[in-house]
């Protein structure tokens, strides 16, 4: 369940197999798919959220496509189904609060990938698209939108019938963050220092591997993780001055 996509990079790297073993195999890949290992098992699984969460709103009527796997909801005369509110169609579901992982088998989630560009480059991102919940929107004041119906299409009789649709897996993250608060790919403060220190650490493996062991010199890993966060900073700050 909360196995993570490898990307294959581009065609470039794709015909140089040495480069793409590097790659593949490189620090950076491995911390990546490490870290989003992490957030995949504390949203999907736990709903732990370290931005906070504002929780369902009331008052808003789901329509799920026939689609979708549901079970629980009255139907309504498309075929649709239909919850009082998206609190009561998780509840119906068994899905703990705030995982935003209702579509367990085929959902959001199993989109999460890491994306390899080069030895020295990867990413984390949702990709690919997946089954909807198949309602229809308007756009109200602000920029709200609200539910006015099932995602439908008109049979050959002449009759509305509730349709599946599929949208893609960053918009849906994307909307999570917008109606919740919640960035799925933001790492928390614990996460960030484990990441420094394991990446520090296989860095000091490589130097003794190439170098041996340096004599005279001791570092301790606190400061290690300082000098990394300071360079960060520094990237950032340069990047920004553009």
């Amino acid at each position: 369940m909360f196995d993570v996509k490898i990307e294959m990079p581009g065609k470039r790297l794709r015909e140089d197999p040495s480069a793409l073993r590097a790659a593949l195999n490189s620090v950076g890949t491995r911390a990546a798919h490490t870290l989003a290992s992490v957030l995949k098992r504390r949203y999907a699984q736990r709903g732990n959220h370290m931005q906070g969460w504002r929780g369902y709103k009331s008052g808003l009527r789901r329509y799920i496509s026939p689609k979708y796997p549901t079970r629980g909801g009255a139907t309504d005369r498309t075929g649709s189904f239909m919850f009082r509110s998206s609190s009561a169609f998780h509840a119906s579901m068994g899905v703990r609060p705030g995982t935003f992982n209702v579509n367990k088998r085929s959902g959001m989630w199993s989109g999460l990938s890491v994306i390899v560009s080069s030895s020295k480059r990867s990413r984390i991102a949702f990709r690919g698209r997946s089954e909807g919940q198949g309602m229809a929107w308007q756009l109200v004041g602000s920029g709200e939108g609200r539910p006015v119906g099932p995602y439908w299409r008109m049979n050959a009789k002449g009759k509305k019938v509730a349709k599946g649709k599929k949208v893609s897996n960053a918009l849906k993250a994307w909307t999570v963050n917008a109606k919740s608060g919640v960035h799925l790919l933001a790492p928390s403060t614990g996460e960030i220092n484990s990441l420094m220190l394991a990446v520090s650490s296989e860095a000091t493996r490589a130097l003794i591997a190439m170098h041996g062991p340096i004599r005279g010199l001791s570092v301790p890993q606190s400061e290690i993780v300082r000098i990394m966060r300071r360079a960060a900073d520094m990237t950032r700050t340069a990047k920004d001055l553009r």
